[in-house]
């Protein structure tokens, strides 16, 4: 379970227009996904993107699109989620944090079983060139 007393950690400051654009980023992708607009997410996501996925894989841009398109994979707006850490390295921004979700609601092998995506999640947000690319979910 999330700690409940946790507080988010944010450096430089939460109002740092590059974080806020990073979780602003963040909430879109989400919506995207729930969405399942393919375009949507193939342009907010980083072509390069690699992430460690639930089904422990590291997967790439083609494996979510594919896993998206066949109702795989989805994002759960009843997740709870604790943001740990929101801070500006270089080019980007590394989100960090926890989350939870214990019902599902699209069919899928592990449907109604609670499940942990962890233990920590992280994402991150280039901002190289004006341009974002956005990393999300472990």
């Amino acid at each position: 379970m999330p700690n409940p007393l946790s507080v988010t950690v944010y450096d430089p400051s939460p109002s740092d227009p590059r974080i806020l654009a990073a979780l602003t980023a963040r909430k879109l992708l989400g919506e995207l996904m729930r969405a399942v607009d393919i375009a949507g997410v193939e342009s907010l996501t980083a072509s390069d993107i690699l992430v460690n996925a639930p089904i422990n894989k590291v997967v790439d841009l083609k494996n979510i699109i594919g896993r998206l398109k066949a109702n795989q994979i989805s994002y759960e707006s009843a997740a709870e989620e604790v943001i740990d850490f929101v801070g500006v390295r270089g080019d980007m921004v590394v989100i960090m944090g926890e989350e939870i979700n214990s019902v599902l609601t699209r069919t899928r092998p592990m449907q109604g079983k609670p499940y942990i995506v962890d233990p920590r999640t992280c994402g991150s947000r280039s901002m190289a060139s004006g341009s974002c690319g956005f990393v999300r979910r472990r």
